[in-house]
């Protein structure tokens, strides 16, 4: 099967770009996967404000940008439950995919990273919900899901938010809580 990030825009998207094909507002029908799926921002969850100023005294900056204890807590909770990550961060769109994992590697991330969402200019519930259309359209279904974000964009997906800012990341209450919704049946 094709992953989504590898899958042409114009041969999923119709209405004029409105909405993306295969869009639905329920989530969670069809197979399941084997696994829930963790959506991932790196602005204000595992890059903050004091990890970046660190970083601007380095030589591989994008790397170090990258919160070790952040990355320690996103651990926590891909252990606890299984989760593979989708990137849903706008670090998509200038870095590969590849870069992208090999920088959590570096930096001490022991999960899976499986995709990323695509880049559709709208809210980024929107783009995941997207990237999750694209695969119950081959009949399959994430076990359950989280997004952790420093924003709030997420439309319809709002009440799979864990909300995290720049000045702190991701925190230990922000672990419990993801574990939790992961828990939650879609």
């Amino acid at each position: 099967m094709t992953a989504p990030d590898e899958i042409p825009l114009d041969i999923v998207m119709v209405n004029g770009g409105t909405k993306p094909s295969g869009y639905r507002q329920n989530i969670g029908r069809g197979k399941r996967f084997a696994y829930p799926l963790l959506f991932l921002d790196f602005d204000g969850v595992i890059c903050t404000r004091s990890s970046l100023v660190y970083a601007m005294t380095k030589e591989n900056r994008d790397v170090e940008m990258l919160d070790p204890v952040c990355i320690e807590r996103l651990n926590q909770i891909v252990e606890a439950t299984g989760a593979k990550i989708v990137i849903s961060s706008t670090w998509r769109i200038i870095h590969t995919l590849d870069e992208l994992k090999l920088w959590l590697k570096e930096k001490g991330f022991r999960g899976e990273v499986i995709g990323k969402t695509p880049v559709l200019h709208t809210e980024r519930g929107h783009e995941i919900q997207t990237w999750i259309g694209l695969y119950e359209t081959s009949g399959l279904s994430p076990k359950g899901m989280v997004i952790i974000d420093d924003d709030a964009d997420m439309a319809h997906l709002s009440h799979k938010l864990v909300r995290t800012n720049m000045d702190g990341g991701l925190l230990d209450h922000h672990v419990d809580q993801a574990i939790k919704i992961l828990k939650e049946p879609l």
